[in-house]
């Protein structure tokens, strides 16, 4: 579980907030691969020259991550 925000004078540039939320579990099929399951969320607002944007997305992955 992984959370990070940061409000407006920590932001990035012209960015007004910004939201990123992560979750997932791994299962260990051997010892060196897993299969990996995860959630995650941001979103954020920019103004940028009068014109502002609240971007949103989420996603959900499935795979395997192997370690040498």
């Amino acid at each position: 579980l992984n959370m990070a925000g940061a409000p407006q004078p920590l932001s990035f540039a012209d960015m007004e907030n910004y939201f990123d939320f992560r979750t997932g579990v791994s299962f260990y099929i051997v010892e060196s691969a897993a299969a990996v399951v995860s959630y995650r969320y941001h979103s954020f607002e920019v103004d940028d020259n009068g014109d502002d944007y609240d971007i949103r997305d989420d996603t959900f992955t499935v795979g395997l991550e192997i370690n040498f």
